[in-house]
């Protein structure tokens, strides 16, 4: 099952792709954060998807899924086992696919706790 599906965007102008998304779908971007010294907007959607606002050069455009699992270890050592990359995060792993694409997996008795 999908959990949560964020839309990447890569913006020359943040304020000015802000402004065409709230206009375009009726949402504010409530969220201002920064990663790795580099600002980014995000906009909760319907359904459990977030549309982020990167500059552009700050991160490339990509997609990040996230799925929930029961054995977050058995699941990390699977895809260590067939070459992926993985960071092993408090309650999650990611994994990046050759692109630099992550996929997410979140430990069921963690999203629970929550």
């Amino acid at each position: 099952m999908i959990r949560h599906l964020s839309l990447f965007y890569a913006a020359a102008d943040l304020n000015r792709a802000r402004e065409l998304f709230t206009a375009a779908l009726d949402v504010e971007f409530a969220a201002e954060r920064h990663l790795e010294q580099t600002t980014y907007l995000t906009a909760e959607l319907l359904g459990g998807t977030a549309l982020e606002l990167w500059p552009a050069g700050g991160r490339p455009s990509r997609v990040q899924l996230e799925f929930e699992v029961e054995d977050l270890d058995v699941v990390a050592e699977r895809l260590t086992d067939a070459g992926f990359e993985v960071r092993q995060l408090s309650g999650a792993v990611l994994a990046v696919d050759p692109a630099g694409n992550t996929v997410a997996l979140i430990s069921a008795s963690a999203r629970q706790q929550t």
